[in-house]
């Protein structure tokens, strides 16, 4: 049994999508009004302790977390307090139980100076929401049973918040025009492809840093019109824009090297074109009125 944390968000719910043909799933949030998902708060360790011991999962995969960059620095106690407490809190059960926990972090980790980073580069966070996820990987790291795993930018389709690929659609079948930084570079990573490399770091079950991200370093004007491309919808109403002096807390280039974890896990995540092929022929009507 995998319990998730987490569990209401984008990647939380593909996870259970994605894992649950084969193992018992049971998720967490600290608000839901679905039945059927665990209520409760990582901070409480009383409360969280209950329910890990209940279910005396296999491995954990969490995801919970606060990960608004603007949210951080104005409530840097509330961020800490979840980021990294809450975090601990569920290590410490985590250890109890003899599971796995799989630490879902960022490439906010880094400072963005350099970018196509690899696993074992020094980190070095511009913002708290990034000093948050150094701290508590330095908890995971501590662990016998952790693993850190890093992802940037998840995109994909049927989520129950919008990804970058949702929103960009949305707008361009509605013809609203939209500014996208031109400046700010990435690896946007495909939800299907960091769900199967959860899956296969569980299997592994070896503690470590893994990048689990896309093959582009790519800013998201170009992911844009990528989009637009591919989909038929017209480019004219993306405009490229400079973000780095709106947007300071945004490093400049976070891409990340996953090469090193490709080779361990044996797979190969798809680029931005590639995804985009596959989600056209998962969803080969979602744009019928434009294509």
């Amino acid at each position: 049994m995998i319990l998730v944390t987490g569990y209401t968000g984008v990647i939380g719910r593909a996870v259970e999508r994605f894992l649950s043909p084969e193992v018992e799933i049971v998720g967490l949030s600290s608000s839901s009004e679905d039945t059927t998902v665990e209520c409760c708060d990582i901070r409480d360790l009383a409360a969280l302790r209950k329910i890990v011991l209940h279910y005396k999962p296999t491995a954990i995969v969490h995801l919970a977390g606060v990960k608004d960059i603007n949210r951080c620095e104005a409530e840097p106690n509330v961020s800490h307090s979840i980021n990294v407490l809450g975090t601990k809190n569920i290590l410490q059960l985590t250890d109890q139980v003899d599971a796995l926990f799989v630490y879902i972090s960022s490439d906010y980790v880094f400072d963005g100076k350099n970018g196509d980073y690899k696993e074992n580069d020094p980190t070095n966070p511009i913002q708290i929401y990034g000093r948050t996820k150094v701290e508590a990987e330095e908890l995971v790291a501590q662990s016998a049973n952790g693993v850190i795993c890093r992802t940037a930018g998840v995109y994909g389709l049927d989520s129950p918040r919008s990804t970058f690929l949702e929103f960009v659609t949305k707008n361009l079948v509605k013809g609203q025009s939209l500014d996208l930084y031109c400046d700010l570079y990435n690896s946007p990573t495909y939800l299907p492809d960091l769900c199967l490399g959860i899956r296969k770091l569980i299997k592994l079950q070896k503690p470590g840093i893994y990048h689990v991200c896309g093959q582009d370093s790519i800013n998201r004007y170009e992911f844009g019109v990528a989009i637009a491309k591919f989909y038929r919808l017209d480019p004219a109403y993306l405009r490229p824009i400079v973000g780095l002096q709106k947007e300071p807390l945004r490093p400049p280039n976070l891409s990340l090297n996953g090469e090193l974890t490709n080779q361990i896990l044996g797979f190969c995540p798809n680029n931005v074109v590639e995804a985009l092929a596959r989600i056209s022929s998962d969803y080969p009507n979602c744009f019928s009125g434009r294509l």
